[in-house]
């Protein structure tokens, strides 16, 4: 299968050749690797360009304009800026991919041979592992969900979800919308190492704000975000958790417009709520 893959880098001049060694030497190797550069004031820029000198598949974008570090929506913006620039249009498969990963060498072999098996398969990905006192440890998520740091999209799947959303938790919503028009997401048994764990460089109370943002454009409703946010908490024990409600009524006391559509706002809850009592999906 034929796939390209885009990367928003921004200061990744600590990691992104960790990034570019491991796809130069897939043994699957893409059509075309769309970096955009977005303002970054190290040497990211640079270290790209020495790839793209032996690799005329790599190409380099270097975005100006936004300064701010938006989660969520300006990453889309930088993907979608990249999607722009991609000049090999006869692809199969399409990969959001962070600028601070190794993934292992036969990542997109596997990758492939998933799509290939499974016709109904739209999403997949493989999972993160994170440093923590000198070991690498993998960061749990449900096997539904696939980490938007390294996301596969097979094209007519991409196109039937109408893209990704520019908002915070756009990595949740293309899951549950895929899964609402009959497409499967998997997360692949492909540890993949990343080397700043999400939300590390986040403010916590801005970050658990516009996650309660997030919940409500979602669908989530009252119910279902207070479920999450207590479970966060207990299991965290954070005292932050509690800003994700004020996120949440901020949102829906300034009417903030939904970001998915009414049938996939009802497949959410029914989806959620069945997650929680342990019912078949």
């Amino acid at each position: 299968m034929r796939y390209v893959v885009i990367t928003p880098a921004f200061n990744e001049q600590e990691y992104i050749r960790q990034t570019l060694e491991s796809i130069v030497n897939q043994e699957l190797l893409p059509l075309e690797w769309v970096i955009v550069n977005d303002n970054s004031t190290d040497d990211t820029a640079a270290i790209v360009e020495e790839y793209t000198k032996q690799y005329p598949w790599i190409k380099l974008v270097n975005k100006k304009g936004e300064d701010d570090r938006k989660i969520g929506a300006k990453v889309v913006r930088i993907f979608y800026h990249g999607l722009d620039h991609v000049s090999e249009k006869e692809f199969d498969f399409l990969v959001k991919l962070d600028a601070d990963l190794e993934l292992p060498l036969n990542y997109f072999k596997e990758v492939a041979e998933a799509f290939n098996s499974h016709p109904k398969l739209g999403i997949c990905a493989g999972y993160c592992i994170i440093p923590s006192n000198g070991q690498w440890l993998e960061e749990k998520v449900a096997h539904w969900h696939t980490r938007g740091a390294m996301k596969a999209y097979r094209r007519e799947c991409f196109k039937s979800i109408g893209g990704i959303k520019e908002v915070m938790g756009w990595d949740g919503i293309d899951d549950i919308t895929a899964m609402s028009k009959g497409w499967e997401t998997k997360t692949l048994r492909l540890a993949v190492k990343h080397f700043r764990p999400t939300g590390q460089a986040s403010d916590p109370i801005k970050l658990r704000m516009k996650q309660g943002k997030s919940y409500y454009q979602r669908g989530y409703g009252f119910i279902l975000t207070t479920i999450r946010m207590l479970s966060k908490f207990y299991s965290t024990g954070s005292p932050y958790e509690i800003y994700v409600m004020k996120g949440f009524f901020d949102a829906w006391r300034t009417k903030t417009p939904k970001c998915v559509e009414p049938e996939v706002e009802k497949f959410t809850r029914r989806f959620q709520y069945r997650r929680i009592f342990k019912l078949k999906y």
